[in-house]
């Protein structure tokens, strides 16, 4: 009541100040009126709303907190990973203040100024440890080229899954290939695809899923067979191949000496000597050198990578070369790579067992 009458008082002398030719003295008692039933949790004596984007009244921008334009990143959100990686922001609305609310029975704050309920800008660590179980969706759809050591591949993820604790679903059509279909699961497997699998809203959906959802890819060997004309599927594997030697070609893997404690190399026997279907990546200089991009492990014989990892924007990316054979899903060293690149994929890479 007290506010009422206040506001009918300072409406009257402001009506009083303009008839007597104070201007001035008018503007000052209508600009503390509009402020008092901004504190009060009333709505503007007047009808008109500024423009988004001009000065309101009180000299607030109209439109202030809204979120921040694609691609800007608050200060501060550098990722301690990879500095190059861009985690995008979140904004999570503050808890109000008392007198911040704009509800009426709240007391206005000291200083009468207007409630301040712009969301706080956040970084979200998209890279940060998680914890517990998770879902892995295993890709296998093939419109070329079908593997043979793909039911292999399969049951190494399966057994995978048992040791380090998450569940496998497996699937070679697309009806999980949508925003509610992807919504359940960390990590899409691509195990041994092949050709152009998904149409343009499978790509947008899973797009989307790894941009939104903080998602992971992981692939071997016909992953990077697999969406030639898609670009995004580019910014994860790098690249499409560019064919192949002989299947079970000798050869040998030489890991970077600056991964040798990654997880999906931690252990494994440097150089490693394997018998492959060794994949040409002819264009690994231009890729390679992208933000985020790390290669784990090269061809001895041309140098040419062939396992590799990307952490970009708010996802994680693995693949691997391996994997032509039923053999190389069979052996220990394959399983323990992967696993490796799963569990860093999904942010449990501290969870290795």
């Amino acid at each position: 009541m007290r506010i009422t009458t206040f506001h009918v008082s300072s409406a009257v002398i402001a009506l009083l100040a303009a008839a007597c030719g104070e201007p001035q003295l008018a503007a000052e008692l209508n600009e503390q009126l509009a402020r008092d039933r901004l504190n009060a949790g009333e709505p503007p004596a007047t009808s008109e709303q500024p423009t988004p984007g001009q000065p309101s009244e009180l000299g607030e921008q109209a439109g202030a907190g809204e979120p921040t334009a694609p691609g800007e990143q608050p200060a501060g959100a550098e990722n301690p990973v990879n500095p190059e990686a861009q985690p995008s922001a979140v904004f999570v609305p503050t808890t109000p203040n008392p007198g911040e609310s704009g509800d009426p029975s709240a007391p206005a704050d000291d200083e009468g100024t207007a409630p301040d309920v712009t969301p706080e800008v956040v970084p979200a660590d998209p890279f940060a440890p998680r914890s517990g179980p998770f879902r892995v969706l295993v890709y296998s759809r093939t419109t070329g080229f079908r593997h043979d050591s793909i039911p292999q591949g399969k049951v190494m993820l399966q057994e995978i899954a048992s040791e380090q604790g998450f569940e496998v679903t497996e699937t070679e059509v697309n009806d999980l290939i949508t925003p509610e279909g992807l919504a359940p699961f960390e990590l899409v497997f691509f195990m041994n695809s092949t050709g152009d699998i998904f149409n343009q809203a499978e790509e947008a959906a899973f797009q989307e899923w790894m941009e939104t959802k903080n998602g992971a890819y992981a692939g071997v060997h016909s992953a990077t067979d697999t969406e030639q004309g898609w670009a995004f599927y580019k910014e994860m594997t790098g690249q499409y191949y560019d064919g192949h030697v002989n299947a079970n070609t000798p050869g040998a893997i030489q890991f970077e000496a600056s991964v040798l404690q990654f997880p999906a190399v931690v252990g494994l026997p440097n150089p490693w000597q394997r018998n492959e279907e060794w994949y040409r990546f002819n264009s690994f200089q231009e890729w390679s050198s992208k933000p985020g991009f790390v290669v784990l492990g090269r061809k001895q014989a041309d140098n040419q990578p062939i396992a590799w990892v990307r952490e970009f924007g708010n996802w994680r990316a693995f693949y691997s070369g391996i994997g032509h054979d039923s053999a190389a899903f069979s052996d220990p060293a394959v399983k323990q790579h992967v696993t490796g690149g799963i569990m860093w994929a999904v942010r449990r890479e501290q969870q290795l067992r």
